[in-house]
């Protein structure tokens, strides 16, 4: 079904069929089949924080945004293609030796490293913490008092303000 928006054409695409206990928010993707076309679908929120801060409006687009550049530099900057290992195979001794480390690896951690200058120590494990190892805001802080998580969810969200100006999405609130 289409929306007449002043935009391009949208279309919905939320489902009604979930589970009662599922954590979702609508988000406007390019529709595929149709050039300048948008489609409205249901985005899972579980394992996300940052689409779930976003979704409750404590984050903004920038703020996201720079999330979601921190999570690709940190992905771009593992070393190694993990394979699993078939023991049922014959080893086999040469074969092609990979490039150690790219290009890629090498820029997306220069970004972590000036990322991590301008959060400082702390704030850079937090957001890793967060991010990368996807904890919760209640297994980081100090205490399970109410105070000590909402300080974390407080500073996780001004270091994702300090990122989303470090790489120029945002000015300075």
């Amino acid at each position: 079904m289409a929306r007449n928006t002043k935009g391009p054409t949208v279309y919905d695409r939320v489902t009604a069929d979930l589970p009662i206990n599922a954590v979702v928010a609508p988000v406007l993707v390019d529709d595929p089949l149709e050039a300048g076309a948008k489609l409205r679908v249901a985005r899972s929120l579980r394992d996300d924080v940052l689409g779930h801060l976003h979704a409750r409006k404590e984050i903004d687009d920038a703020q996201l945004e720079a999330g979601r550049r921190y999570e690709k530099f940190a992905e771009q900057a593992s070393i190694g293609n993990v394979k699993a290992m078939d023991p049922t195979k014959e080893a086999v001794d040469g074969g092609y030796i990979p490039e150690p480390i790219t290009d890629r690896q090498i820029a997306a951690v220069r970004h972590l490293s000036e990322a991590g200058r301008v959060l400082g120590r702390r704030n850079e494990m937090l957001v890793r913490q967060i991010l990368i190892d996807k904890l919760r805001f209640k297994e980081i802080a100090r205490s399970p008092a109410e105070l000590d998580v909402r300080h974390a969810r407080r500073t996780f969200i001004d270091s994702m303000e300090e990122l989303a100006v470090l790489w120029n999405l945002a000015g300075r609130k």
